[in-house]
């Protein structure tokens, strides 16, 4: 059970939802059984796959970690540094976005005006 959810967080066809307290700390749960699928920790952001096989996880220290949706790690990926310049010139822009492709093929993750991408399979 989690008590003290800040965050919500819902998949496209809502097999699967998470819920995290204000440090990270969450569960995921599939909605067909309400049984708990995974933990989760220093979680800031989950993103789930168009098809709901894969999620991303943004970490607190913005890495990202590919997931299964029966909780296997399938990668990390660390972002480049952004450099200060870019801060300061992009501060009216969203802090982070990160979208999949529709075919749940890639991952696109965007930071001000810099683009990485992803693929996943």
């Amino acid at each position: 059970m989690l008590t003290g959810a800040a965050n919500g967080f819902i998949s496209p066809h809502a097999r699967y939802v998470a819920a995290t307290q204000a440090d990270g700390a969450g569960l995921v749960w599939r909605t067909e059984d309400a049984q708990p699928v995974f933990s989760l920790f220093d979680t800031q952001e989950i993103i789930w796959s168009p098809d709901e096989t894969l999620a991303v996880i943004r970490k607190g220290n913005d890495d990202l970690w590919l997931v299964s949706a029966t909780s296997e790690v399938l990668g990390q990926f660390t972002l480049p540094p952004v450099s200060q310049r870019q801060l300061q010139h992009d501060w009216w822009l969203p802090h982070i976005n990160i979208q999949w492709s529709p075919d749940s093929q890639q991952i696109a993750y965007a930071y001000g005006w810099v683009v990485w991408l992803f693929g996943v399979r």
